[in-house]
């Protein structure tokens, strides 16, 4: 858990967002790799489809997050849970 200054410097940068790029960087990660995640990369390829048997049958569906994608979504949380 971020300490009280810690807190304040990401609620500074947050509200200091303007661009895309400004995004990518507060995510710690590049402007390249965020827009290939978002708009290059084909929708079917962001998550893996599968599944699983159920005890009553039948199978149950799973939509799951590739690894690149699931880190994306835990950085934002942790980011957004901050604020």
């Amino acid at each position: 858990m971020p300490t009280v200054e810690q807190r304040k410097e990401i609620q500074r940068q947050f509200a200091a967002l303007s661009t895309p790029q400004d995004v990518a960087a507060l995510l710690g990660i590049s402007w390249e790799k965020l827009r290939h995640l978002l708009y290059r990369m084909q929708p079917h390829n962001r998550y893996r489809y599968f599944g699983i048997p159920k005890k009553s049958g039948g199978k149950r569906w799973i939509t799951a997050p590739i690894a690149e994608i699931k880190e994306l979504q835990r950085d934002m949380n942790e980011l957004l849970t901050t604020l």
